[in-house]
Order: C-alpha cells, then structure tokens, then sequence
C-alpha cells in the first residue's frame, strides 16, 4: 500500500522516518506515473517494514513538487534518516527502482 504524503505529512511521515522513504512525485493526468503506479505497489508489498513508499500528488501538492525541484514526473527521491539522497526519472520497471534504491543504501 502507498502512503499518500502531502503537505501537512510530510515531517512526520518523511524526515522523521526511522526507515528509508522513496517518494514518487506524480500526477493523475501522467500516463507514466499509472504505468508506475502497480510497480511502486508491488515494491511497496515486497519491502512492507524496510522501506516507506509514498505518492505526493504534484496537483494536489504543488509545494512540495517546488521545495523538491521536480521539473519532470514520475520522479522517484530517496529518503533515509531523514535528508534526502537520490532522485530517479521514470523507471521503467521494478529492477530498475530495486537496483537504484539498493545503490543508496534504502535496501
């Protein structure tokens, strides 16, 4: 199940994570982002307990999408221990998301 993270959740379920967090920046409208959507799903299953998954809707949070600099979508960013590391765009499958995640350390 994905956590949904907006502007009101973000410290809470972000920064103060005992886990890592990958965050996917996405939007309704993005056809990328649905193709995404059952990956993020099927990862967020796989690794329930080690690693938070959570969706922030750039429409709904445009903010966020600012304060993170996301200028394309599906964009994937890594939290762990609370700073952020990495950022990945439209991953094409779960391989690609595991390897990435595995490469900083949030796997």
């Amino acid at each position: 199940m994905l956590t949904v993270v907006n502007q009101e959740n973000f410290k809470a379920i972000v920064e103060n994570s005992q886990v890592p967090v990958l965050l996917d920046f996405s939007a309704t409208w993005c056809p990328h982002c649905q193709d995404l959507l059952p990956i993020l799903k099927e990862l967020s299953e796989k690794t329930e307990g080690k690693l938070i998954v959570a969706a922030i809707d750039t429409d709904e949070s445009p903010e966020l999408a600012t304060m993170m600099k996301v200028e394309y979508i599906p964009a994937l960013f890594v939290y762990k221990d609370g700073v952020y590391s990495d950022m990945l765009i439209a991953p094409k499958s779960l391989n690609e998301v595991e390897t990435w995640l595995k490469g900083q350390g949030a796997l």
